[in-house]
């Protein structure tokens, strides 16, 4: 009699592949906004996992994309911060609610023998609120403002990353261009940094990329007319809960203005 061959159960066919939503989007947004790609490509991939079924290769491909572009964007604002002129100077404008003083005006010395003290050459020491006026070379073209400190430990959202360094340190950048200067006013991002705990912190130190609900919140950098004003939001990931946000916008790194919070 002829013997039959039991071959067992088939295997399963392996689960096929989602795509998810943030997959989706994570492709789409490498094009427009990057740093979200990387965020939603990590979150897609790691659900994947998570249930147990292949990882998009739309995920894989907007995470990629997301780094590549990041990377290019910080190349272009480097690039773009290096050809500003470093003939900027800055002096303190008191807040609208403080009273002004006038200059005083030059008078002798009251001693012969009592030398004049140096001129400081160091940044101006603001408190948050405080706006520092601007000018290139002798002419005044505006006014930046930083206010709002927050301080925090925890992640911008449930997507989102702790603090790398401790702690997340946001602030509110408001800056107006004069209404007489046409030349254009630079602004952009990598001309703040924060010092805290005695270390420099640039905004793309730590998990600081991830410190803010939404990029869109994020101050851009732009060059403002005459008359015209910009705003946004800076975030940092620093050791400590105290410190400073300095303005250091010319090519020697010399900072110019300190806010502390």
């Amino acid at each position: 009699m002829a013997g039959t061959i039991d071959r067992g159960t088939a295997p399963a066919p392996p689960a096929p592949v989602q795509h998810d939503g943030l997959a989706i989007a994570s492709l789409i947004c490498a094009f427009f906004i990057p740093p979200l790609a990387i965020v939603f490509g990590h979150v897609s991939r790691h659900q994947a996992k998570m249930e147990h079924r292949a990882k998009s290769g739309i995920a894989l491909a907007g995470l990629i994309l997301g780094w590549i572009f990041t990377a290019v964007g910080i190349i272009a604002a480097i690039a773009v911060s290096a050809a500003v002129s470093n003939t900027s100077s800055i002096s303190v404008q008191p807040p609208v609610s403080s009273q002004t003083y006038a200059p005083p005006t030059t008078a002798p010395p009251t001693s012969p023998s009592t030398p004049s003290p140096a001129a400081s050459s160091g940044p101006e020491m603001l408190a948050m609120g405080d706006s520092a006026s601007i000018t290139t070379g002798d002419t005044p073209s505006g006014t930046i403002t930083v206010s709002s400190p927050a301080v925090t430990t925890q992640p911008a959202d449930q997507y989102g990353s702790a603090p790398q360094n401790g702690y997340f340190v946001t602030v509110t950048v408001k800056v107006a261009a004069d209404q007489a200067y046409t030349d254009g006013l630079d602004i952009n991002p990598l001309d703040f940094y924060a010092l805290s705990g005695g270390r420099h912190y640039e905004w793309s130190n730590g998990n600081a990329m991830f410190a803010l609900p939404s990029s869109s919140q994020e101050l851009s950098a732009t060059t403002l007319a005459a008359g015209e004003t910009t705003s946004g939001k800076l975030a940092f990931d620093v050791s400590s809960p105290h410190g400073y946000i300095v303005y250091a916008p010319n090519l020697d790194g010399q900072p110019l203005a300190e806010w502390k919070y």
